[in-house]
């Protein structure tokens, strides 16, 4: 196993502990029997808990899990309603991706993880909020391409719009916590259309 694969053996392994228990449960013996390495091949790659901590934080969080990451390469002029069909395939393939890996709910996970690295992670929620202004920036840039296409209503608030898209987003994730498949996708997409549907022509 190459330098590349061994790491993101560890990381994921690791995202799979991180999001069952607390911080300080998750010890070295059982990053080792999960990804079936020595604990000196592990610490090669990541000298402590901590960095092996926020360095799965990044990655699942903040980089390959994220949505923005799914949508990166989406075609901006695309039609709101098409980004909006993109963008539920997103979430499905997260749920999808993290469920092959053994994480049955995908919300819960994150959840518990974020909810720690806003403690052993300190510039965890600077780069959380950053992304959450860059995820509302996509919402508003592709709204406004819809008003300049006349695919939506000239008179929309795009400030309070876009916030709109994304809070639907993060309230039905974290509502998701409570079943056992993690966010609904079906009263996602009705709640994203619902709105769709207000504001079009």
């Amino acid at each position: 196993m190459n330098g590349k694969k061994t790491k993101e053996l560890i990381l994921r392994e690791a995202f799979k502990l991180f999001s069952a228990k607390t911080y300080e449960q998750v010890t070295f013996t059982e990053l080792e029997n999960a990804t079936q390495l020595t604990r000196g091949a592990i610490m090669y790659h990541f000298k402590t808990k901590e960095l092996i901590f926020k360095s799965m934080c990044d990655k699942y969080l903040l980089e390959d899990g994220s949505i923005l990451d799914k949508l990166k390469s989406v075609d901006p002029d695309i039609p709101l309603k098409d980004f909006i069909n993109i963008y539920i395939e997103s979430v499905v393939e997260i749920k999808e991706s993290t469920k092959s890996v053994g994480i049955n709910n995908i919300n819960r996970a994150l959840i518990n993880i974020t909810n720690q690295a806003t403690h052993y992670y300190p510039s965890f929620e600077i780069k959380a909020l950053k992304w959450q202004i860059i995820q509302i920036q996509m919402w508003k840039d592709i709204l406004h391409r819809a008003v300049k296409n006349n695919e939506i209503r000239k008179d929309i608030d795009l400030e309070i719009a876009s916030d709109l898209f994304e809070d639907i987003y993060c309230g039905i994730s974290y509502s998701g916590i409570v079943y056992p498949d993690g966010i609904e996708v079906e009263r996602l997409r009705k709640a994203l259309y619902f709105i769709y549907d207000l504001i079009k022509y």
